[in-house]
């Protein structure tokens, strides 16, 4: 895991070279995928192991660690980080953390998480990871996942395995352990042998895992551990065998040497270490330095009794040294091989059936929502509702619709689990119904109103020619003033609303009444003892209506059919005031002539 063995004293060295380290680190991790612990084969340890702490005290930390790393991984996905290894952390704890609350379905959650964000696995070691995650919960890894086959994809990138770093082919290796996956089914990797020997061949001229940092070349005690977790189960292969015998004693002198019992100032190493032990059936109470002091020593040094808890390389608490303490721990609490899942149920996932209660859909209008209902089985698959058009219609997480637009669009659901299904439905979405729509009819001019249409783009007018009714006119607005009218007729109109192809239904038909033509010519000519209103008839107009001021007032004094009228309520030398309008009938008047004045009367 490129960790320096320092040579000087560990205070100088973590002041000056650990952010170096730390950044190398990091970017290895990122770029490689192998930031987490690797698993080993399924031998269960037969060692009896002494232990310097009492069962209680250590049966107690691990329950505090298992709760913190839990609430540390709330929400637990294919991660490197508060994922994978958080969810095999605790779960392997077995009686030890059964009890801690809502862990069955933290289980389930990572599992969906797994269904949900599969495409992001990327890299041998990402697949493997997830692997061994699943495995610990009793998933039957080898069966298709989501319809992924989680093994072809590890193992397609086979190339990888040689020439990059040791870590890869080891986290290949464990995942096959662990998930007892048959490689005669592979397309890619065809036995177990080519493995170890992709494993075994980084090792250097002297039997070591080695690597080169600032031009000095140091012992890679993780990959050492991690080998031997890995390996230990074929130690009947003369060259597995060897490599296991040195690499023990190399960690053993690492330890001797250590001032705390840790093995390269490291959480995470010696974790690593305690799980190599437990699965080779070594006692590590036998691991000691010249103070005594154990790899359980050593490993609690590094330990945050606040928040339970343990400190990486730059002093402070992550999840990464948490998960692998924890496992470490459980494996020394129980005396066992940690990634022997023999004990385990394996499942597979659930074969998912998906039906929907319709395949098309009519919206009657922007903005109306329609609600799909979804039949999945199992109920915890992972659905998803996808729009082919978010500006027709959208669709939230529970299969809400909502229309956005006029027209068509496609919403697809999918339900993942061990297979995937899918289903379509059809979303039309309609303009909506005009509301109520008016006319009026003015002076030479009929006025159409409506009401908004959620969604239009345009409104079409529609006027009778006497036969049916013919587009007449388009508009953007709620109104439409049509002047190519006679005065006094009636006219008749319909609308509807209409968006890129789409039309509503057509309103009801209204009249508008033009207002009656306005009586022209009018005079008022003065004679002895009366006055004599005349003018000229309106088209359309069955009589009119004279008014005359008196006072400040204009008051109606007659109604006639004719254009003439003899008002004889006048007197001497006195002028009069007339106006005169047309009426069709009581709901069409027109507007008032031009006022016009008399002479005197005589």
């Amino acid at each position: 895991m490129f960790k320096k063995q320092l040579k000087e004293e560990r205070g100088n060295f973590m002041k000056s070279l650990k952010t170096k380290i730390l950044a190398l680190l990091l970017s290895m991790m990122m770029v490689f995928g192998i930031a987490g612990p690797v698993f080993a084969g399924n031998l269960k340890s037969n060692s009896k192991v002494t232990q310097s702490v009492t069962s209680e005290e250590l049966n107690k930390n691990i329950l505090n660690i298992a709760k913190a790393c839990k609430a540390a991984a709330s929400n637990p996905k294919p991660s490197t980080y508060f994922g994978d290894w958080s969810i095999f952390a605790v779960n392997r704890g077995g009686d030890l953390t059964s009890s801690i609350p809502g862990l069955n379905s933290w289980n389930e959650l990572y599992k969906q998480n797994v269904i949900k964000n599969i495409s992001t696995l990327k890299t041998s070691t990402d697949y493997a990871r997830t692997i061994i995650g699943l495995a610990s919960i009793g998933v039957d890894t080898t069966k298709p996942i989501a319809g992924v086959n989680l093994f072809e994809q590890m193992l397609k990138d086979k190339d990888d395995f040689k020439g990059t770093y040791a870590s890869i082919p080891i986290s290949v290796l464990n995942a096959v352990n662990v998930s007892n996956y048959d490689l005669s089914n592979s397309t890619y990797v065809s036995s177990i042998d080519i493995l170890i020997d992709d494993i075994l061949s980084y090792l250097d001229k002297d039997g070591k895992f080695s690597y080169e940092y600032d031009g000095v070349t140091y012992i890679d005690y993780d990959s050492t551990a991690q080998a031997i977790q890995v390996l230990y189960k074929y130690k009947d292969k003369e060259n597995v065998k060897e490599f296991i015998d040195k690499g023990l004693q190399i960690l053993k002198e690492e330890q001797a040497k250590s001032q705390n019992g840790d093995v390269n100032y490291s959480a995470c190493t010696t974790s690593q270490v305690i799980v190599a032990l437990c699965t080779a059936g070594v006692d590590i109470e036998t691991y000691k330095n010249s103070d005594g002091k154990t790899l359980y020593d050593g490993l609690m040094s590094y330990y945050d009794s606040k928040t339970h808890m343990f400190k990486g390389w730059d002093g402070n608490v992550d999840g990464m040294s948490t998960d692998q303490a924890l496992y470490a721990l459980i494996a020394y609490s129980k005396n066992i091989n940690i990634y022997d899942l023999s004990g385990i149920t394996f499942k597979p996932f659930d074969s998912v059936t998906l039906s929907l209660n319709t395949s098309s859909i009519n919206i009657a209008q922007v903005g109306n929502t329609y609600q799909l209902k979804v039949s999945v089985t199992p109920s915890n698959a992972v659905t998803t509702y996808k729009s082919s058009n978010t500006k027709i219609a959208t669709v939230d997480s529970r299969g809400k619709i909502i229309a956005k637009g006029v027209g068509s669009t496609t919403i697809t659901v999918n339900s993942v689990y061990g297979n995937k299904v899918s289903k379509s439905v059809k979303v039309n979405v309609k303009l909506g119904k005009l509301g109520t729509v008016k006319a009026a009819g003015g002076h030479k001019y009929a006025k159409i109103s409506y009401s908004k249409v959620s969604g239009a783009t345009k409104y079409v007018i529609y006027k009778y020619n006497g036969k049916s009714y013919a587009k007449y006119a388009t508009t953007t607005k709620t109104s439409f003033t049509d002047k190519k009218v006679t005065s006094g007729k009636n006219y008749y109109y319909k609308v509807r609303a209409y968006n890129g192809g789409y039309y509503s239904g057509y309103s009801k038909a209204v009249k508008a009444a033009v207002k009656v033509g306005i009586p022209t010519k009018v005079k008022a000519k003065a004679g002895k003892k009366k006055v004599t209103v005349t003018f000229k008839k309106a088209k359309y107009a069955k009589k009119y209506e004279i008014y005359k001021k008196s006072g400040k007032k204009y008051k109606k004094i007659a109604t006639v059919k004719k254009n003439k009228y003899v008002d004889k309520k006048v007197k001497k030398n006195k002028k009069y005031y007339y106006r005169v309008r047309a009426v069709k009938d009581s709901s069409n008047k027109s507007n008032f002539a031009k006022t016009v004045k008399s002479n005197k009367v005589k």
